[in-house]
C-alpha cells in the first residue's frame, strides 16, 4: 500500500551529527579495548611459552674453577636441565649499562658474576626444588632463579587487566545500546501524531519499525565506519611508531587470525545490536501506544 519512503520526520541535522559522532567514539574505544584485551591474552601465552622453561644461574665473582666444574656436572647430569650456556661478560655489561656507566664496567673495578641460562624440560615444582637444593649444596652463594614467582604475578596482573578491559568494553557496549534505545523512544514520542496518522491510514507496525530502522541504520553506518577507520589508524600508528625492539611486540603480529577476525566482525556485531535494539524498542513502544 505504501511505497517505502521516509514519511516520519525523524531526521534532525544537529542531533544526528552528534549521534554519529558518539557512535564513532564508542566503536573506536570498544575496538581499542578489545585489541588491548586480546594483546594481553596473547602476551601471557608468549610469556608462558618463552619464560616458563627458562632459569638463570648466578655464580658470584671469584667462584673457584672446581666449584664451577661441579656446577656444570650437576647441570649436565640433571634430567630436568635440557641445555645450559654461559652468558658472555660483554652481554652482562650491556645489561647493566643502563644503570652503571659502561666505562666503569670496562675497568673491571665492579665485580661481575658468572651467569648461566638454563633451558628446562617440563617438570614438577618438586624437581625444580630438588635442582635448587643440589646447587645450594655445592655453594650457598650460588643463586638459581626459575622466574616462577614473578611469572605467576605477571600472569595474575595480565589476567586482571584483561578482565578489566573486557568489562570496560561490555559497559561501553551497554551504554551505546541504552543510548540508542533512549534516542529511539524520544523520536517516537516527538512523532506520536505522525505515527497515529499512519496507523489510521492503514500502516502496519512493521512498516513504522522499518522507518526507524532505516533512520538509525544510516546514522550507525556512518558512525561505525568512522570509528573503525579511526581505530585502524591508531593501531597502525602504534605498530609503526615504536623504535625499541620491545615495542614491536605490541602490534598486529601478536594477534592470531581468530583475533583479527573478531576485531573485524566487532563493528558488524555492534551494528546488529543497534538494529535489534531499535526494532525491539519501537515494537515495544508501539504496543503501549495502542
Amino acid at each position: 500500500m505504501f511505497n517505502f519512503v521516509q514519511i516520519i520526520p525523524l531526521k534532525d541535522k544537529k542531533h544526528d551529527s552528534a549521534l554519529s559522532m558518539m557512535i564513532a567514539l564508542m566503536v573506536c574505544t570498544i575496538l581499542i579495548v578489545a585489541f588491548s584485551a586480546l594483546f594481553l591474552s596473547n602476551l601471557s601465552a608468549q610469556w608462558h611459552n618463552s619464560v616458563t622453561h627458562i632459569a638463570t644461574l648466578e655464580l658470584p665473582e671469584g667462584t673457584s674453577r672446581s666449584t664451577i666444574s661441579r656446577v656444570k656436572n650437576t647441570l649436565g647430569n640433571n634430567s630436568l636441565v635440557e641445555d645450559f650456556k654461559e652468558i658472555n661478560q660483554d652481554d652482562i655489561k650491556s645489561i647493566l649499562s643502563p644503570w652503571i656507566d659502561r666505562a666503569l664496567l670496562d675497568t673491571n673495578d665492579i665485580p661481575l658474576p658468572t651467569i648461566y641460562t638454563l633451558s628446562l624440560k617440563s617438570g614438577s615444582a618438586i624437581e625444580r626444588d630438588k635442582l635448587k637444593f643440589e646447587i645450594k649444596a655445592i655453594d650457598q652463594e650460588i643463586k638459581l632463579s626459575t622466574h616462577t614467582n614473578w611469572l605467576q604475578k605477571a600472569f595474575e596482573r595480565a589476567t586482571r587487566l584483561k578482565l578489566l578491559a573486557w568489562g570496560v568494553g561490555l559497559v561501553l557496549s551497554l551504554t551505546l545500546i541504552t543510548s540508542i534505545s533512549l534516542l529511539t523512544r524520544t523520536r517516537i514520542h516527538l512523532n506520536t501524531d505522525a505515527i497515529r496518522l499512519l496507523h489510521t491510514s492503514g500502516a502496519t507496525d512493521n512498516y513504522i519499525i522499518k522507518q526507524f530502522i532505516i533512520y538509525i541504520s544510516s546514522l550507525s553506518i556512518k558512525g561505525i565506519l568512522a570509528g573503525s577507520i579511526a581505530a585502524c589508524i591508531l593501531f597502525l600508528a602504534l605498530t609503526y611508531s615504536g623504535h625499541d625492539e620491545d615495542m614491536q611486540n605490541f602490534t598486529f603480529n601478536t594477534l592470531t587470525k581468530g583475533d583479527i577476525l573478531f576485531l573485524i566482525l566487532t563493528p558488524v556485531f555492534i551494528f546488529a545490536f543497534i538494529v535489534g535494539t531499535t526494532s525491539y524498542t519501537v515494537s515495544n513502544t508501539l504496543k503501549r501506544m495502542i
